[in-house]
């Protein structure tokens, strides 16, 4: 009895193992994919009224909208450029981001830095090629 409830164990275990395993395999998106089918879906425009370091999160960047909307920037190569008073939108539908500070506009995108294809920003227009991994 004690082998076959042993036996049945370790089979529950393996199994459980395996279906942990291929939910990791079958869900995981890397930053282009993260891009495409995340942030895609915001829509978002408003005021920058304030930009900052998040405590205790790794580093990530974030900007605060008149509209008390959190903006998570983690995953863009503009942080450094926003200023107060600044305008963002980003549309649904679009990975394009316009920033508007008095006469200017500067359009910009999602970056990724990881998984081997060093920066880029990743675009709406399929017919670019984003990985630069040699």
């Amino acid at each position: 009895m004690g082998s076959n409830r042993n036996t049945i164990i370790a089979l529950l275990i393996i199994a459980l193992v395996i279906a942990v395993v291929s939910y990791n395999i079958l869900t995981n998106c890397d930053c282009e994919c993260w891009a495409k089918t995340k942030v895609i879906n915001y829509d978002f425009h408003g005021t920058v009224i304030k930009k900052y370091v998040k405590p205790n999160s790794h580093g990530t960047v974030a900007v605060l909208l008149d509209n008390n909307e959190e903006i998570d920037l983690t995953f863009y190569d503009i942080f450094d450029t926003i200023q107060t008073n600044d305008y963002i939108i980003k549309q649904r539908g679009s990975l394009k981001h316009w920033l508007i500070r008095n006469n200017d506009t500067i359009l910009f995108y999602p970056t990724c830095k990881s998984w081997g294809q060093g920066f880029h920003e990743v675009k709406d227009e399929k017919r670019v090629k984003y990985n630069t991994k040699k």
